[in-house]
């Protein structure tokens, strides 16, 4: 076997790989052969059909069968000849099979970066933390009050606060755009769960009414098309429901598990929920500084596959949560899935060179913590336990951590005070 490797681009290779006919003829044969014991072919016994005649009926298809097969033999041969590690299936090109004393082809691959590390020891970095005080306490007892209201409908003008159902159809020079047309949609005024300027506009409506409205869609906005652009909606008011607010009572209180249903109760399980989601943000918002911090310091190549992996998972898990992805295009997930990738290199380039290994009690405390924030906890335990898939991405989550663990050392970093609102702001 011949081999030899042709490098294009940087993460690019070509393997060529050249073997003597004969060993395509060889399979060939074995498969005339196979098809001969079982062919049925009209005036011949089964197993007696003349050579001559298989191969004229089924010469193509035992020729296609023997180059797959060949091909999936020596493509892992080429691997281990050139040492080359592939990120994902081969691209088969070039199949040429009419040479009398030869047979080749070309695998194309992507392999990963060779990354090398630098010692970043001493680089300044600066944390974040944050201590919770009662007013952030009694905000949050606030917020819970509002998740529970309830609406009725009214007569009247909507008003800030008012939750208006509505159809609204957006248009962009004239023309409907992709996303942006609804029918019977709640809409809080004052909730900016619109596009700025939009709720603001529905202010002063009554049930039946027809408005229409112009926004402009933010410079920033995820859907580049749309980022920066004037918009104008026609609006139909269906109708006006104010919001009616829970007391916090006994009855309100049991709703979250709090069995005396006494306020003093409430007040500390509420603390103790908060001080867990305020040490995960400040973790996962430390994490991510430091991370940027990482991919500032090293430049190198990135497989397109993998990026365009990343991409699929972004749709992926868009459409799980049943947003329609058919108009969304690669480009808007990109930037995003580019670092995911790198840093994903990164950390497990650490990973090998300090021999970190995810614990399996810290694997266990990971999945208890995914667990306890999903509906069927029970269910979601077994799922982890059980499906190694699942189990080997919570194994990257407490690597990943080990990482930041471990490179937190390496830095000289200054603590910065926030407060709990300014934190859930950035979240």
């Amino acid at each position: 076997m011949q081999v030899s490797v042709e490098s294009n681009k940087e993460l690019e290779k070509k393997i060529k790989v050249e073997v003597p006919r004969q060993k395509l003829e060889d399979k060939i044969e074995n498969h005339l052969k196979k098809a001969q014991k079982t062919a049925k072919i009209d005036g011949f016994r089964p197993g007696k059909i003349p050579a001559s005649i298989i191969k004229k009926h089924y010469g193509a298809s035992a020729t296609s069968d023997a180059m797959s097969e060949l091909i999936e033999e020596l493509y892992p041969q080429a691997l281990k000849e050139t040492k080359l590690i592939p990120v994902d299936y081969p691209q088969i090109s070039d199949i040429n099979n009419k040479d009398d004393k030869l047979f080749s082809f070309i695998s194309t691959i992507e392999i990963y970066p060779q990354i090398k590390l630098i010692a970043i020891k001493d680089k300044k970095l600066e944390e974040k933390s944050c201590n919770l005080t009662d007013k952030d306490l009694d905000d949050v007892i606030t917020n819970m009050q509002q998740q529970y209201k309830d609406y009725k409908k009214v007569d009247r003008k909507s008003k800030e606060n008012d939750r208006v159902i509505i159809d609204y159809t957006g248009f962009i020079d004239n023309q409907e755009f992709a996303g942006g047309k609804a029918t019977n949609t709640p809409v809080v005024i004052g909730a900016k769960q619109m596009i700025p300027g939009f709720e603001e506009q529905l202010i002063g409506l009554k049930s039946g009414d027809k408005k229409t409205i112009t926004v402009d869609f933010p410079k920033d906005y995820g859907n580049k098309e749309l980022s920066g652009k004037e918009a104008k909606f026609e609006i139909i008011v269906h109708n006006i429901e104010e919001p009616i607010i829970p007391e916090i009572d006994e009855k309100f209180i049991k709703k979250f598990g709090v069995k005396s249903g006494k306020m003093t109760d409430f007040r500390i399980d509420v603390k103790s929920h908060m001080e867990k989601e305020l040490k995960d943000i400040l973790n996962q918002k430390n994490k991510q500084a430091l991370f940027d911090e990482f991919l500032k310091i090293y430049d190198f190549a990135v497989p397109q596959s993998m990026i365009k992996a990343e991409i699929e998972q972004f749709k992926k898990r868009l459409s799980q949560y049943g947003q329609n992805i058919d108009n969304l295009k690669d480009d808007m997930f990109a930037d995003e899935a580019q670092r995911r990738v790198r840093l994903g290199l990164l950390i497990s380039e650490y990973v090998k060179e300090n021999k970190m290994v995810a614990k399996p009690a810290d694997i266990d405390e990971q999945i208890q913590r995914i667990a306890a924030s999903s509906q069927n906890p029970d269910e979601t335990i077994n799922t982890y336990k059980t499906n190694p898939q699942a189990r080997q991405s919570v194994e990257g989550i407490v690597l990943e951590q080990e990482v930041y663990i471990w490179a937190k050392k390496q830095f000289d970093i200054k603590t910065k005070t926030t407060t709990y609102k300014e934190l859930l702001q950035q979240k």
